[in-house]
């Protein structure tokens, strides 16, 4: 994704952005699979996110899929790194919440999916 556009503010700057992502999924065996989820984003100005930065990350996950009495249960678990580069670009940390450009993040999830399919 690549984009720009005219801001409506004195002068009229450009503002620019463009972001990538290239998501890889493999079927391991049965009801375990793997993703794998690279990304990029730059935002010369600062209007899309906020503040100019740049922005790379990496998520990785796995998942499980479980049949459960004529529902299904998708668990799910994710761990991601993000690297903010930047003027005024970073995440918040610390109880005195200072900007630091790396974060990292871990997720775990349990979807449940009632299908109604076939039914009146």
């Amino acid at each position: 994704q690549l984009s720009g556009e005219r801001v409506d503010t004195a002068g009229a700057p450009a503002a620019l952005w463009m972001s990538a992502q290239l998501v890889a999924h493999w079927v391991i065996r049965g009801p375990f699979s793997a993703t794998v989820r690279p990304e990029f984003c730059w935002d010369r100005d600062g209007h899309w996110t906020g503040f100019p930065q740049r922005v790379i990350a990496l998520t990785a996950g796995g998942e499980y899929r479980l049949p459960i009495r004529g529902a299904r249960a998708l668990v799910r678990a994710e761990y991601r790194v993000d690297d903010s580069r930047g003027g005024d670009g970073g995440f918040f940390a610390g109880a005195d919440n200072h900007l630091t450009p790396t974060q990292h993040v871990f997720v775990a999830a349990m979807i449940v999916v009632f299908d109604a399919a076939g039914r009146p």
